[in-house]
């Protein structure tokens, strides 16, 4: 293998092995998501409710930017963003024909 490909695989290694475990995979327990939320995308939570009797979903939204992230927090305290995206709206946007 040449010494720069080596040099980048190590390097990429060392990156992953030091970047927070949710990164790779979105679960981490749920103050270092929320955290992670606020400090990155400037997102908090706006919305939540129970799903079933052992997890809570709660909807995280940036007021500047109007990105959303929505997480999925586990009875252990283990919580996953499910969804996320842009354009975020207050209102309805239902597309035509989908009643309300």
């Amino acid at each position: 293998m040449p010494k720069a490909t080596l040099a980048l695989s190590l390097t990429t290694l060392i990156a992953l092995a030091a970047a927070p475990s949710f990164a790779a995979s979105n679960c981490a327990p749920r103050d270092a998501v929320a955290t992670a939320l606020a400090m990155n995308h400037g997102e908090a939570p706006v919305s939540g409710g129970i799903q079933g009797n052992s997890r809570i979903l709660e909807v995280f939204v940036s007021e500047e930017t109007d990105t959303w992230s929505i997480l999925v927090t586990n009875a252990n305290g283990m919580a996953c963003i499910v969804a996320s995206g842009t354009d975020w709206s207050r209102q309805s946007v239902l597309p035509a024909g989908i009643p309300g």
